[in-house]
């Protein structure tokens, strides 16, 4: 039987380094489609140029530096996990000698970066704020103001702007997970997610029971909190992903951020 609760967002991520699915890290089982597409997005929304230095906090599987890897020659590219499990994982999947930019993974949280101030011209965070407390959100808007250059523009995606699990009740409940899918999302949901449960109690494949609570915030205080660090506003759109057939669905829950930073602080 291979269905564990999850104790925490860092104990998750720590099970999931364990699957053999790389995209697992991104909390994304099987859907390389969709981590690619995501990226792909962030990417597009970024415009980096050559010789950039560019830190993804949160970096999962570094979908993201792979496509950096096909465009550019000589960007620095940091990465960040905040799991000794996740890094061993990336390193075993990704052969970092082979690539044409200067890449590192390091091991850090996002509310303390270890990095020095003012060094990188892109930061992206995607699916990272919503599995921290509110302190730790304040303390990686700073962080990232600190390490950022002047004029740096920051990418902030997958953000809640309200609880993504009010009105589910069902818990660690499977049962009532499963009865709820097909209530609310159909017959096929429903068969689907009794097909993934039959195939972690029958298989070493696992299925994880993830923690139901997460940070939210609405977007006119988020705007508020982020300028208080130095993050000044450029863009907000609801986040885009794509179902299976790759239909582009907006977010009905989340938006994404475009910031640039502008110091008006002794940092």
């Amino acid at each position: 039987m291979s269905i564990i609760k999850a104790k925490s967002f860092l104990h998750e991520y720590k099970i999931r380094a364990k699957d053999k699915d790389i995209n697992s890290l991104s909390g994304r089982q099987g859907r390389a489609d969709l981590t690619y597409f995501i990226n792909m997005n962030i990417f597009n929304s970024l415009n980096i140029k050559e010789n950039e230095t560019i830190l993804d906090i949160g970096c999962g599987d570094l979908t993201f530096f792979k496509i950096i890897e096909k465009n550019f020659n000589n960007c620095t590219l940091e990465g960040v996990l905040p799991t000794s499990e996740e890094i061993e994982k990336v390193n075993k999947e990704i052969k970092f000698k082979e690539y044409k930019n200067k890449t590192q993974i390091s091991k850090a949280f996002s509310f303390k970066l270890p990095f020095c101030d003012n060094k990188f011209d892109k930061v992206v965070i995607n699916g990272v704020l919503l599995l921290l407390n509110k302190e730790e959100v304040d303390n990686t808007l700073n962080e990232i103001s600190r390490v950022s250059k002047n004029n740096a523009t920051i990418y902030i995606g997958e953000l809640p702007f309200v609880d993504e699990f009010k009105d589910k009740s069902y818990g660690n409940s499977i049962i009532k997970w499963l009865f709820y899918g097909l209530k609310n999302r159909g017959f096929r949901y429903f068969f689907n997610s009794l097909k993934t449960v039959f195939i972690s109690l029958f298989s070493k494949n696992q299925m994880i029971l993830g923690v139901k609570e997460h940070y939210f915030i609405n977007k006119e205080d988020f705007i508020k909190k982020a300028k208080k660090y130095d993050l000044v506003l450029k863009e907000c759109f609801f986040n885009k992903q794509i179902d299976v057939n790759k239909n582009i669905i907006n977010s009905s829950t989340r938006y994404d951020y475009i910031f640039k930073i502008e110091k008006k602080r002794l940092i």
